[in-house]
């Protein structure tokens, strides 16, 4: 059986993503076209909280574009979810139907519950397990969940990423010592809230989103592909906020805007890590937009729902 072409767009904090793959027979994910625009939501919003109009106007000009580059490719449907950065503002619900309107295209505005099961979805490869740690750390927030038996155990979204991070407490480039402080608080404040994390020899913990495919990336001293423990944090945190991030674009050939806030998703991973009580975390490049073309392929009845929930 030969699955569709999909086209996955997810409308973050930081970015707006597209992915077109499609589902092999033998359970692997095919890609065939990325690419990404940075409008910043998250750090473009107003003091109330709202997404400005020439954030949306940014957002819908992506969105017409990834109509045509999928319809280019002959994907057979184009998904499009918003999360953290739309969800939280108080213009979220209408922007969502503007752009819906706009493009004559349903867009799914995901639960924290939903983003994180499609997140899941992707990182672990279409499969959950029997017991696990999971984590996507984005530019607005956090989710973490646990698995047990196969399904959720519980799951959290804490209201840290790497974008607001850096607005509230790192704002200057680069951040103080006693910025750096500050933020430290504020994550391990809001990783007090958790539940305890699950135990087990076996289990190693997972996380994906920017920051953490990013900082894999790099090749600092102590990350190897594809791990990241505590001690290679520390070491990729100690660089990432010493240097202005202009001289980060340069040494590591990032983005501006992705150079600005990594130092601060590196603190929040490094912060996770430290809580869970794991040696080291996968860290998967796989994320929302695979699990979301999972999720169609396998029950296109179901989207954006259907997921397992388990217990929250």
């Amino acid at each position: 059986m030969t699955h569709p072409l999909c086209a996955a767009v997810d409308i973050g904090s930081t970015t707006v993503h597209l992915l077109i793959a499609r589902l092999a027979d033998d359970g692997t994910l095919l890609p065939y076209h990325e690419e990404s625009v940075r409008p910043l939501l998250g750090a473009r919003r107003a003091a109330g909280g709202a997404i400005p109009p020439d954030a949306e106007a940014e957002v819908l000009a992506a969105l017409r574009h990834y109509q045509e580059v999928a319809a280019a490719f002959g994907a057979s449907r184009l998904l499009v979810v918003a999360t953290e950065a739309v969800r939280a503002a108080p213009n979220g619900a209408d922007l969502v139907g503007r752009w819906q309107q706009a493009l004559a295209l349903p867009i799914a505005a995901l639960t924290a519950a939903e983003e994180t099961r499609l997140a899941m979805l992707g990182a672990y490869g279409g499969a959950v397990p029997q017991s696990g740690l999971f984590a996507d750390s984005g530019g607005a927030s956090t989710q973490v969940a646990a698995i047990a038996g196969g399904a959720i155990l519980w799951q959290r979204s804490l209201p840290i990423g790497a974008s607001g991070l850096t607005a509230t407490h790192l704002a200057a480039d680069p951040p103080t010592p006693q910025q750096v402080a500050m933020a430290e608080d504020a994550v391990g404040a809001a990783l007090a809230t958790l539940p305890a994390p699950p135990t087990g020899s076996a289990l190693q913990p997972v996380i994906t989103g920017g920051s953490a495919a990013t900082i894999q990336a790099l090749g600092l001293p102590g990350c190897g592909p594809g791990v990241l423990t505590a001690d290679c944090l520390a070491q990729a945190e100690a660089v990432l906020t010493h240097d202005p991030s202009r001289v980060l674009v340069q040494r590591f050939r990032l983005p501006p805007e992705r150079a600005r806030v990594l130092g601060a998703g590196c603190l929040i991973i490094r912060r996770l890590v430290l809580w869970s009580g794991y040696p080291s975390w996968r860290a998967s490049v796989a994320g929302i937009r695979e699990g979301m073309i999972r999720a169609w392929t396998t029950a296109p009845q179901d989207w954006p729902v259907g997921l397992p929930t388990g217990r929250s």
